[in-house]
């Protein structure tokens, strides 16, 4: 009866994972996963009797070496105890020892640092921008870019500037990375969303993490004797070590195949444990009292404000910024880009609907695209319409579209700004 009763629970398990597609790679990668340049959209033209003008942005930085060696220390500890206590390593087992070995050897003194693969994301990404948008990156605009103080940042903001720069040279450009400009560019004050997102990780990640734990196959191509592998080590610990190391190979060579140790179900369950982290950290529920999406809301103000500034003058003008994914993906949240911004207060079905994969590749970023009457010289605000790119895929706004992809910039900012309030 006991063994009855356990196959039913589990098959009632799968029943939620079964009913869409399995995640794989690449995208299961996450937020380590490539920039995705193919098939983008042609969102270069303004509506018929419009010219865009202007351009606000926040883009994450591009491909980096991994943030920590934790992650190698422990698999390669893990895999030398399995060696020594659990009837030794397998020829594959042998194979991936190597290979971690040769990541963490690769990351000494690189650990954080931007790849050359992601400086030249961020080169590809500008240029698209000055060529999607030529009347904004013309002769003579103005282009103002931020970055943070992280040094990732910094040099994929050069990186973009330059490739602006290959297709306009003639631009005025200014670049500005500083303290003073933390508390929009990567709030980490807010202590009750902070504390929010805290206790909802021990309250309820740590809840889900152990109802979808490993079923310890990748276990069986690495050990001899799997059985004694899992009796001396965390094997949910080793998966998600070997798991990230083989999401973030891509920032710099080639995809490992350490991701083939695992199953296409065991891939999936990985990353529904990042998606839910994600989610947390960023997204619209009552499990953090809808206080981690409003830690942006200095960043929104910042861009609400620049774009009233850019309109009074006749010039056209970009405003960029670069930072982290932990900034765009609640900043996506809290704009409600496309359904990013509904509410869930669940964490099992969470990954039917809200993926984070679409919103935060390595170089992900958001584009607001402006839009004023071509041939009317005294336009006001009220005649400005624009449209949202995320990650140059235009995307569903919280107000009605009023031509093509663009809506009524006074009908989006007064959304905002009432969702913001005075804080």
């Amino acid at each position: 009866m006991k063994r009855i009763i356990t196959f039913f629970a589990s098959l009632a398990l799968l029943v939620p994972v079964q009913a869409r597609e399995l995640v794989t790679f690449p995208v299961a990668a996450n937020n380590y996963q490539e920039y995705p340049e193919n098939n983008l959209p042609d969102v270069s033209q303004a509506p018929k009797g419009y010219e865009n003008f202007h351009i606000e942005h926040y883009g994450r930085h591009g491909s980096r070496w991994l943030i920590g060696t934790y992650r190698h220390d422990g698999a390669i500890s893990y895999l030398h105890r399995g060696d020594s206590l659990a009837g030794g390593l397998t020829p594959r087992g042998k194979e991936v020892l190597a290979e971690v070995e040769e990541y963490l050897a690769d990351l000494q003194g690189r650990e954080g640092d931007l790849s050359p693969k992601g400086a030249n994301q961020h080169r590809d990404i500008a240029r698209r921008m000055a060529k999607n948008f030529p009347g904004i990156f013309r002769k003579g605009a103005y282009v103002n870019a931020h970055s943070t103080m992280i040094q990732r940042c910094i040099i994929s903001m050069n990186n973009s500037i330059l490739g602006l720069l290959s297709i306009q040279p003639q631009m005025n450009v200014e670049v500005n990375a500083s303290e003073s400009e933390t508390f929009y560019m990567k709030n980490v004050t807010d202590k009750p969303a902070i504390k929010a997102e805290k206790d909802a990780m021990t309250m309820y990640f740590d809840d889900f993490r152990q109802k979808n734990r490993t079923d310890g196959k990748f276990l069986d191509k690495l050990f001899n004797d799997p059985q004694a592998a899992a009796r001396v080590m965390d094997e949910d610990e080793l998966a998600e070590w070997l798991y990230d190391i083989a999401s973030n190979s891509v920032s710099t060579g080639d995809q490992s195949d350490i991701a083939d140790l695992f199953s296409h179900e065991e891939i999936d369950r990985l990353w529904r444990l990042q998606n839910a982290k994600w989610f947390i950290r960023s997204g619209n529920t009552k499990l953090t009292n809808g206080l981690v999406p409003l830690r942006q809301r200095f960043l929104l103000r910042n861009i609400i404000e620049s774009a009233d500034t850019a309109m009074t003058s006749p010039n056209a003008s970009a405003n960029l910024r670069y930072g982290h994914e932990s900034i765009v993906i609640p900043l996506v949240s809290l704009m409600e880009l496309n359904d990013y911004g509904k509410r869930h207060d669940t964490l099992e079905e969470l990954a039917d609907t809200w993926r984070s994969y679409e919103i935060f590749p390595m170089g992900c970023n958001i584009q607001m695209v402006f839009a004023r009457p071509a041939k009317k010289k005294n336009y006001t605000a009220d005649d400005v319409i624009v449209k949202v790119l995320l990650n140059e895929h235009p995307v569903k706004l919280p107000v009605p579209f009023v031509n093509g992809d663009y809506v009524s910039w006074p009908a989006l900012r007064n959304y905002y700004l009432e969702k913001i309030g005075n804080n």
